[in-house]
């Protein structure tokens, strides 16, 4: 359908729009364009000939647009991950920085007994970790409901609970955080339709898994491992 050279001078366009686009809002400026895409195609089509037309060959522009959000969404996961990941390291900094130092907390918009300046931001840690935890499970299983047999990236327990400090982490709060979002995964899913769960991807290491294959997985892996540590947790700090 596309020759090499084709597809080079497809690429190279594109990237010289894209160029064009980040340099100036104006060149986007096209009243008689139906919508972005076909907007790309008649820019393509003046730098590259008859071939930019191939653009979307074999897929609609509706098409084009599903693929342009999942590849949206796939990235501002990512993106956001790594903003959370940055948040946290300065919270951590702050904290350690704190020391000692004492701050009045609050319950019902009234002082109550003073905190360590350094817990409550340790607090917002925490809360920002079950957020890219999270994020994490969004991203597998938004690829494997919206791509065609993706690869489902492995995820080290162990080495993310040392790396997160999970041993001193509150294990009550993280118990019922953990019941609730599993819940929310689970009722998702519920509501998803039966050709849904066929839907499969390849893990690192596991090899071909379907939406109900990493959902139990899920649940008797991950999920037994996080019940493990919480206990160990309790059990290290009340030893009786």
């Amino acid at each position: 359908m596309l020759s090499a050279s084709e597809l080079n001078a497809i690429v190279e366009g594109l990237g010289q729009i894209a160029e064009k686009a980040a340099a100036s809002r104006d060149f986007l400026d096209d009243e008689t364009a139906e919508d972005v895409h076909h907007f790309v195609e008649k820019r393509l089509v003046e730098l590259v000939g008859e071939s930019g037309y191939k653009l979307h060959s074999g897929r609609s522009r509706n098409e084009q647009i599903a693929t342009d959000l999942r590849l949206y969404v796939r990235h501002s996961i990512d993106q956001a991950r790594e903003q959370i990941a940055d948040l946290i390291a300065v919270l951590l900094a702050r904290a350690e920085q704190a020391g000692g130092a004492a701050m009045p907390s609050y319950t019902h918009l009234q002082r109550a007994e003073p905190v360590l300046l350094a817990h409550w931001l340790l607090a917002y840690v925490e809360m920002l970790l079950r957020d890219m935890e999270r994020l994490a499970y969004l991203a597998r299983y938004r690829r494997i409901l919206s791509e065609d047999n993706p690869t489902l990236p492995n995820v080290d327990q162990d080495r993310i609970a040392a790396e997160t400090d999970y041993i001193n982490q509150d294990a009550r709060a993280a118990l019922e955080e953990f019941k609730r979002l599993r819940w929310e995964t689970i009722q998702t899913l519920a509501r998803a339709p039966v050709e849904v769960w066929s839907r499969a991807g390849t893990h690192e290491t596991d090899g071909p898994m379907t939406v109900e294959q990493l959902l139990i997985r899920q649940i008797k892996g991950n999920d037994l491992n996080h019940l493990v540590q919480m206990k160990d947790i309790v059990r290290l700090k009340m030893p009786w």
